[in-house]
């Protein structure tokens, strides 16, 4: 590494020089596992997202120092890992981009090598100045988007990690590794990733709902380390007791009880996922959606006594979404609110949404009676739709979306809103993901008097407003008599 030497540490050689302190829990006993993806192809940037510098010097010296190790126990992971002192490149002197550009074909000779950069922040947007610091961004940079070099990386803070996910240059060449504060989008991208494989393995088919419910359940229920691997094991195992359900169904139908016979699916579905986290964290989940659904009602009823119908529909469609049967391509869930009084559907409305998010700044509202016509729809489409006015919600956060008057928009605001929320505009999907995977939408519409008792009447009216699929999306509307 003559040529290169001033600007690029070999870290086996110094990590053995180093008194190291203690291992980040979040990330302890994984060191084979970063080394495998970083080297795993097609090559995505290792992102080590949630730790202190410290934490990321001590993990990546651990990785070294353990190199001999890792590689017996898996001879395909024989490495080595150099990091890059950007710092250097602050001197401007000749000769020193060949420097750089005989250190980008040194890796592409040596692929076993890894880069290890402290900060990938610099790296995400190079300056356009020829400057040896920005030149020598720009290569490592475009070798890792061209997948063409083995990285592992830190970032500067978890703001960055949202737009890295959200940057179309970059959120396609990268896995976060689960530092214990990473979010449910990490753990659900890895599961979108994995799950085809896991359904083959097993010869069943996976309901995205069973997905969203590993993610999420995870998260909430599981201890906090190394997510991503514990939900994948919760939807293989979720998989395989729905498998030997079916065998058991076709050889021993009376052997299994009615309640079973009932969730027998044509595909694995949250409820199977919930089983398995059940048995897993040793409390039962439904019981304590119980309690938690007998204090919404409460709380409802306190304030809204003659409504009991409403009341009984609202806590379900919110026992479902705290439990996380969540589509991974659409919002975290959604209902409509439909009544003849236009208070009433704003209090209850508010009511319920503030049953699930935590403080009044995650609700933001939008009022649609100024979509009344589809010109001002196109208008607002050609600016980049919703978005362009409500930006989605980039963590776990439980946030809330509330459409007013929607009986006063034209239909094509609606057939915008379901596009937007199930990433149906170019770029909308993120590693398959809905940017809306973590927002409720609770939409209100107004009705005659007449037709509130009247299921068939109700239903046809719901969607001659919101369209069919976004009907059927938020399932059974809140009626308030």
């Amino acid at each position: 590494m003559a040529s290169f030497s001033w600007f690029v540490r070999d870290l086996i050689a110094e990590a053995n020089e180093q008194r190291l302190g203690n291992t980040p829990t979040e990330l302890k006993d994984t060191h084979t596992d970063v080394v495998r993806q970083a080297l795993k192809t097609p090559l995505r940037a290792v992102v080590l997202a949630g730790l202190t510098p410290e934490a990321r010097r001590t993990f990546i010296y651990e990785i070294a120092k353990l190199r001999m190790r890792i590689a017996s126990e898996d001879p395909n992971l024989a490495f080595g890992i150099v990091e890059i002192n950007l710092a250097e490149f602050h001197q401007e002197r000749e000769g020193r981009q060949q420097d750089i550009d005989d250190f980008y074909h040194f890796l592409r000779k040596n692929p076993e090598v890894i880069v290890y950069l402290d900060h990938l922040d610099p790296y995400l947007e190079p300056g356009s100045d020829k400057g040896n610091f920005n030149y020598a961004c720009s290569v490592i940079a475009g070798a890792i988007r061209n997948q063409e070099i083995p990285c592992i990386a830190g970032l500067s803070s978890d703001k960055m990690l949202m737009g890295l996910r959200g940057n179309p240059n970059w959120r396609d060449h990268i896995n976060v590794v689960d530092s214990g504060a990473g979010c449910a989008r990490d753990v659900l991208a890895h599961l979108i990733r994995c799950h085809t494989a896991i359904a083959e393995g097993h010869a069943v088919s996976i309901a995205p709902t069973a997905i969203g419910a590993a993610a999420t359940l995870t998260r909430e229920l599981m201890p906090k380390s190394r997510w991503t691997e514990q939900a994948e094991s919760i939807l293989d195992q979720a998989c395989e007791r729905y498998k030997g359900k079916m065998q058991a169904k076709e050889s021993y139908p009376d052997m299994l009880d009615q309640a079973s016979m009932e969730r027998l699916t044509d595909k694995v579905g949250a409820y199977d996922v919930m089983r398995v986290v059940e048995e897993k964290v040793g409390i039962s989940i439904s019981k304590s959606a119980q309690d938690w659904m007998q204090r919404m009602r409460a709380s409802l009823t306190d304030h809204f006594s003659t409504q009991n119908r409403a009341i009984g529909t609202a806590v379900l469609a919110a026992a479902n979404i705290r439990m996380g049967v969540r589509n991974p391509l659409g919002p975290a869930g959604g209902v409509v609110v439909v009544g003849s009084e236009a208070q009433l559907r704003s209090a209850f409305a508010k009511g319920f949404i503030q049953s699930l998010v935590k403080s009044e700044s995650d609700i933001r509202a939008v009022d649609f009676s100024v979509l009344g016509d589809a010109t001002s729809v196109q208008d607002l489409i050609e600016k980049g739709g919703l978005r362009a006015i409500i930006p989605p919600n980039q963590d776990d956060q439980l946030s809330a979306l509330r459409v007013r008057n929607g009986e006063a928009a034209d239909r094509s605001a609606f057939d915008m809103l379901y596009r937007d929320l199930t990433g149906g505009y170019p770029g909308g999907l993120v590693d398959g993901i809905s940017p809306w995977f973590s927002t409720v939408v609770v939409i209100q519409i107004a009705a005659a008097p007449e037709i509130l008792h009247n299921a068939e009447q109700l239903r046809a009216h719901v969607e001659a407003c919101i369209g069919p699929d976004l009907a059927t999306m938020c399932g059974m509307p809140i009626v308030l008599q």
